[in-house]
């Protein structure tokens, strides 16, 4: 199963482009769902929450006028205002000019976005214990 159809069958989620789109919205409950690279994770030591990249103001200088990004925004400031959101892990492959695909992603597994962190121009979603991708298909009541 490719990514759009996991996130379009499995979480009810449709990207609003299916190339360009980071990530989407469940329209029934407006829960968020971000396409997250497992490279951008940084680890912690147990005491600390793991997080991993979700915005980085680099990436709007690197791709000018990029859809994916300007949807990333309005993401964050969802989850900033305290929409449900859940991290997807993807694995990249590198392609023409250094750009990066999706070479694969968890399909079993989602993250929980428990809070979010700024840091010189970065920011860090705060991610909560695994949950397993059934608890949080559209209709389970009591995701979160």
């Amino acid at each position: 199963m490719g990514i759009n159809a996991f996130f379009t069958d499995e979480l009810g989620a449709s990207f609003r482009h299916r190339r360009m789109s980071w990530g989407a919205v469940r329209k029934a409950d407006k829960v968020i769902f971000l396409r997250v690279w497992e490279e951008h994770f940084q680890e912690k030591t147990a005491s600390e929450a793991r997080t991993v990249w979700i915005l980085v103001d680099v990436w709007k200088a690197d791709t000018p006028g990029s859809f994916g990004y300007r949807e990333r925004q309005g993401h964050v400031e969802r989850i900033r205002a305290g929409a449900t959101s859940y991290a997807v892990i993807c694995r990249h492959k590198v392609v023409k000019d250094d750009k990066w695909e999706i070479a694969g992603f968890d399909c079993e597994w989602v993250y929980p976005i428990v809070g979010l962190h700024d840091e010189d121009g970065e920011t860090w979603a705060v991610l909560g214990s695994r949950i397993n991708v059934a608890e949080v298909a559209p209709g389970v009541a009591g995701h979160r």
